[in-house]
């Protein structure tokens, strides 16, 4: 049963902002230990990739650096939602990677985007309709739609590749919050989780469960379709309780851009998603990979900390060539 905190009461709101203050100490705490006891020979580069650091800077906005954020794993170099796209993603020290979840007829919790098997794997049917062992004799397909020797990984796997060593973006959650919350428990990586969804504050508390809300990383979308936005963040600026707002805007007069100097204000970041122009005005990867200062370098001109992207090599290269990152 999901826990549903009583918004008048002190004693909830002080236990959210108490456990979101020890939070990072615990993350830390679980990257050292991590780091120091992996020892695997095919992610050689992800000890100059600092968890703490990310979760610093996406905390704690800064001016000289901007946070990557790779949808899906690296898709460019490995399949969608594999754990090679997430071994990429390490690699390549991008800050955060996303995952898609769907669940099994017998209930596991699998990395898969779309609903049926068809596009990315050599199978057909939905997810649902297959039982774990039946994904697990699939192989997946890369970007071309050319099989592959990888496997669908479940939830659990990936976490555990990412222990430590990135924030994890997790989408399509929605309906399987305590099972994501029991992994997360279990593996020892809900400080290291990202949730970005547009629920108000109360319902964001009541969807997700007080403990998961508490002890992940929570970012607000505000979205064109919010009328009220002062009214939608300011229960989260007041309690602490959103380490971004993801923006999104279809034009450059969209209302939506004007809480930005708000939310600045009051040192949180801005996320900003250039997959698609509906979502920033056109200053999409697509116009990045030509030149990255009308896609990319309009986003960050306009106030992002954060950006998501399909092509981390190219964003985190320009990035680098801009000193900020």
């Amino acid at each position: 049963m999901k826990l549903k905190l009583d918004m008048n009461s002190k004693k909830g709101l002080d236990t959210i902002r108490q456990i979101k203050m020890f939070r990072i100490g615990f993350v830390i705490f679980i990257c050292f230990v991590t780091a120091c006891s992996s020892n695997d020979p095919s992610l050689p580069n992800f000890q100059e990739h600092s968890l703490e650091q990310s979760i610093n800077y996406l905390k704690n906005p800064q001016e000289n650096y901007v946070l990557v954020a790779s949808h899906r794993g690296n898709w460019q170099v490995a399949p969608e939602n594999s754990l090679e796209s997430i071994k990429s993603c390490i690699n390549l020290n991008v800050d955060i990677v996303e995952i898609d979840l769907r669940r099994t007829q017998d209930g596991h919790l699998v990395l898969m985007h779309d609903s049926d098997l068809k596009r990315t794997t050599n199978g057909n049917g939905a997810v649902t309709s297959k039982t774990l062992r039946e994904i697990k004799e699939l192989y997946l397909k890369d970007r071309f739609g050319n099989l592959t020797n990888y496997r669908v990984p479940t939830f659990k796997e990936a976490m555990q590749l990412a222990k430590g060593k990135i924030i994890v973006m997790v989408d399509k959650a929605n309906d399987y919050f305590q099972e994501v919350n029991n992994i997360l428990m279990e593996t020892e990586t809900v400080g290291q989780v990202l949730f970005i969804e547009p629920f108000k504050y109360d319902e964001a508390i009541e969807n997700m469960s007080q403990s998961l809300f508490a002890n992940c990383l929570y970012v607000p979308r505000i979205k064109e379709n919010v009328d009220d936005k002062m009214g939608y963040i300011a229960p989260f600026i007041n309690n602490q309780a959103a380490e971004a707002f993801e923006i999104r805007f279809s034009s450059t007069t969209s209302h939506t851009l004007d809480v930005i100097s708000v939310i600045k204000e009051s040192n949180i970041s801005i996320w900003m998603t250039a997959l698609s122009s509906d979502m920033v005005a056109g200053y999409t990867d697509q116009i990045s990979l030509n030149n990255p200062e009308l896609g990319w370098g309009k986003c960050i001109e306009l106030g992002a900390n954060v950006l998501m992207t399909d092509y981390p090599e190219n964003m985190i290269e320009y990035l680098n060539d801009k000193e900020l990152h």
